[in-house]
């Protein structure tokens, strides 16, 4: 019906306006990275910590046990991390470029959110070609804010591959 075009077109307007703070951006594009940063230590002590207690167990014949965080899946996540940032860029600028997230969860939450376009206004044309361009623009703020997901997504999932399989290989 055309007031619930009109309800999905001002809630997609009124959503970007507020996703459109520059604080937002700058929180969703810091707040992963510094997690990231303070997990690596933590990692590296439970991996320390970890190793000395295997060593102990094994000294006083407590029985062998390979159970537990390895202090290489440190350097594992770092190689990783690494190796999947051109991964990330594109990932990144793939869901820019075409406003569908890479993860399944954002692509269900994504696809209520373009309200102005042709499609969804049966529009067809000049006018068409003119409300898919104002709609690309209106959702710059959430297009940007699914691209930093996506790159953080990539780059954290492909660290903690790398540390899973230096521990798998580790027992």
């Amino acid at each position: 019906s055309g007031w619930r075009k009109a309800e999905g077109v001002f809630s997609e307007v009124y959503i970007n306006g507020l996703l459109s703070w520059f604080p937002t951006h700058v929180k969703n594009a810091v707040g992963t990275p510094l997690f990231m940063a303070y997990q690596l230590p933590e990692e590296l002590l439970a991996g320390l910590y970890g190793g000395v207690e295997r060593g102990v167990r094994r000294l006083v014949g407590a029985g062998r046990t390979e159970e537990g965080v390895y202090a290489g899946q440190v350097a594992a996540r770092m190689y990783g991390l690494g190796q999947s940032l051109s991964d990330a860029w594109i990932t990144a600028a793939r869901t820019f470029r075409t406003e569908v997230s890479a993860d399944v969860m954002n692509k269900v939450e994504g696809a209520q959110f373009k309200q102005i376009s042709a499609e969804n206004l049966n529009l067809s044309g000049n006018t068409g070609k003119f409300f898919d361009a104002l709609g690309k623009v209106i959702r710059i703020p959430s297009r940007a804010l699914m691209s930093a997901d996506d790159f953080w997504r990539v780059f954290a999932q492909r660290g903690e591959l790398y540390s899973e399989a230096y521990a798998e290989a580790a027992m």
